[in-house]
């Protein structure tokens, strides 16, 4: 009923309504955008997204399940998932495998690394998955690989990687193509 609400009040008033979905305005989304729509990867086959934190558990609300309803699964990568799945010009997701898993939570006990910290300790809890892992299969046979993480004996990682049948593609905070030149393996720094 709210949502509709929203819609009509949206429509009412001339104005874009959607899901917060933001890094597909991010400059290096932008650019990646740009080659993709001229045809520099080709067929789109087969992503990887990495959105892991080492020490990153923001505790709070954000980490009690029954405030949230999840934890760096909607938190962090439902954005890297739309991301890919805009980019690859949103497939139809058809299966996915998934795992979760709660074995290390906030890690309180750690002295460093400490990425977040709660205003409010008093009702901190950690009822939330620390990491998952997932591979998404579309309608057109492309699949999607993805990781996420609050808490990780690894990397903090942000990218995105797209293979096709032309070129492939990083993106971090900037762009890198994967490409042929001249009958040369190519890599361009965007």
């Amino acid at each position: 009923e709210q949502a509709e609400k929203m819609i009509e009040a949206a429509e009412k008033n001339k104005k874009l309504l959607m899901i917060g979905f933001v890094c597909r305005f991010e400059k290096p989304s932008l650019i990646a955008k740009d080659f993709i729509d001229k045809d520099y990867l080709g067929d789109i086959y087969y992503t990887k997204l990495f959105f892991t934190r080492r020490h990153g558990n923001p505790g709070g609300w954000f980490a009690d399940k029954s405030m949230s309803g999840g934890g760096p699964v909607i938190d962090l990568a439902v954005h890297s998932i739309d991301l890919i799945r805009y980019l690859m010009g949103n497939p139809k997701p058809v299966s996915v495998y998934a795992v979760t898993y709660d074995k290390l939570g906030k890690r309180d006990h750690l002295k460093n690394g400490v990425s977040y910290k709660p205003k409010d300790t008093s009702k901190d809890v950690c009822t939330v998955e620390d990491f998952a892992s997932a591979m998404i299969k579309y309608e057109d046979g492309s699949v999607t690989y993805m990781e996420t993480s609050y808490s990780l004996n690894g990397p903090d990682e942000y990218k995105q990687i797209l293979y096709g049948t032309k070129g492939g593609m990083e993106i971090t905070d900037k762009v890198k193509l994967y490409t042929e030149c001249n009958d040369y393996l190519a890599d361009i720094n965007i």
